[in-house]
């Protein structure tokens, strides 16, 4: 089940998508970190990224629509994941 993100306190009012990092370290190999505009449940229509090394921080660059109200779903393959860091770039208005 996807988590709702609110990025309402970062990102301005009107604003169509957002570019950010994430950083995610894993125990396991090949596990996803996945967002998509809030409310979307298509998954082809998503960011995803996925851990290369069991316990290697892997870094992504993701673009990713947001919804107006400024909310993104994200949901994390189930295994312990050791570190997570997400940081807002920019957006697009």
């Amino acid at each position: 089940k996807p988590h709702v993100l609110d990025l309402s306190a970062i990102v301005p009012d009107g604003a169509k998508a957002v570019l950010f990092s994430i950083y995610a370290t894993a125990t396991e190999v090949g596990k996803l970190a996945g967002f998509r505009r809030h409310g979307n449940t298509y998954f082809y229509n998503a960011s995803n990224s996925l851990t290369l090394i069991a316990g290697i921080s892997t870094q992504y660059d993701m673009v990713c629509p947001i919804s107006s109200d400024r909310k993104l779903d994200y949901q994390f393959g189930i295994t312990t994941w050791i570190e997570i860091v997400f940081i807002v770039k920019g957006w697009w208005l």
